[in-house]
């Protein structure tokens, strides 16, 4: 367990110009790097990965939803999760009557929700909000792109929030000072789609709105066998957990040969990495 990725390395960041960023959403992956002219399939080779999903919860409740959130396996996809919306244009979202009429639960969107019960040793009483919402457009005779689209846009909770406005570039979101405030960098650049914040925009929000956030995180640790050996067994390492905004929080550990077997391993990612 000593190599597992730190997952406050996928959430925290800071740019070049020293501005601190929040990762509300991503889904960061490692690859054993492999040389150049070997094909990776004939070879044994480590893959990681995470899932991270952040919510919004009342101040009142934050140490109730980290006591629950560190006894439950958050696979399975159980929890809210932000909607792909395709029956509308990207800059209908958050003002028109076609994204109004998107929002209610029998469309499977509620911004603030109830944990549904399913796979879960004890329920959660209190809802919790969403930070993102998700736009993909895949109609394949819209000659106006190469590709389908799919990017990350902030939940309408935070987009009124922040007191955002759509910017001239694609997918970047300014506040009142025409300044970016929050972006999905997967459009622009080759990576999964991951959904960026200004931090001390988000914090300010957090506390005129008595919220905290807290994110919930899936991942694996892995061998890839050669194909010619794919049948042996080398096992899977099975992770689950939550991270907290000040960057504790939890990770549950299993080997993942069973997904009947017990998590036992519990490490604390304030503690990981200390030298």
């Amino acid at each position: 367990t000593e190599d597992i990725p730190n997952p406050k390395n996928s959430i925290f960041f800071i740019n070049n110009e020293g501005e601190e960023w929040i990762a509300l959403n991503s889904a960061p992956n490692w690859i054993e790097p492999i040389k150049k002219g070997i094909d990776k399939s004939d070879i044994e080779h480590k893959k990681a990965w995470y899932i991270l999903h952040s919510y919004l919860i009342p101040n009142e409740n934050i140490n109730e939803f980290k006591e629950w959130a560190k006894g439950q396996s958050f696979w399975n996809n159980w929890m809210p999760s932000s909607k792909g919306h395709y029956q509308m244009f990207n800059r209908e979202f958050y003002w028109s009557d076609t994204y109004s009429f998107f929002q209610n639960s029998y469309y499977g969107y509620n911004e603030w929700s109830e944990i549904d019960e399913y796979k879960i040793k004890n329920k959660y009483p209190h809802k919790i909000g969403l930070t993102t919402s998700e736009y993909y457009w895949e109609s394949e005779f819209d000659y106006s792109k190469k590709d389908s689209l799919r990017m990350l846009k902030p939940s309408n909770i935070l987009f009124k929030g922040l007191k955002m406005r759509y910017a001239n570039k694609e997918g970047h979101f300014i506040d009142e000072n025409g300044d970016v405030i929050c972006f999905d960098p997967s459009i622009y650049h080759e990576s999964n789609p991951c959904l960026m914040v200004r931090k001390d925009k988000l914090m300010e929000f957090l506390s005129d709105n008595n919220l905290a956030i807290c994110w919930t995180l899936i991942g694996e640790k892995q061998v890839i066998t050669p194909i010619s050996e794919r049948n042996a067994s080398v096992g899977v390492m099975q992770l689950t957990g939550y991270v907290s905004l000040d960057g504790s929080g939890i990770i549950n550990v299993k080997d993942a040969d069973s997904e009947f077997e017990k998590y036992n391993t519990k490490i604390k990612i304030e503690d990981m990495n200390k030298t």
